[in-house]
């Protein structure tokens, strides 16, 4: 019954400078998002590199620094 609802009500909204902005800031915040999740394998080789002694992190660093990037992606999609 929802889905009915929105789909017919859709159909009557006229499109408004509210929707195109609205949609342009969901598709900044998905490639931002998406930047940094991808960018966190070089994040974390620098990081490595400057402040480590060998030059690379260890297992359970670099494990750290990935874990906590989708739950950092995660907590501002849901809480910011």
């Amino acid at each position: 019954m929802f889905l009915l609802l929105s789909s017919t009500s859709l159909l009557t909204v006229h499109p408004s400078w509210f929707h195109a902005r609205t949609c342009i800031v969901a598709g900044v915040g998905f490639l931002t998002d998406a930047y940094d999740i991808f960018a966190i394998s070089i994040g974390a080789s620098m990081i490595g590199y400057v402040y480590e002694k060998g030059g690379t992190l260890t297992v359970n660093q670099d494990l750290g620094i990935k874990v906590a990037t989708p739950i950092g992606t995660l907590f501002g999609q849901l809480w910011v």
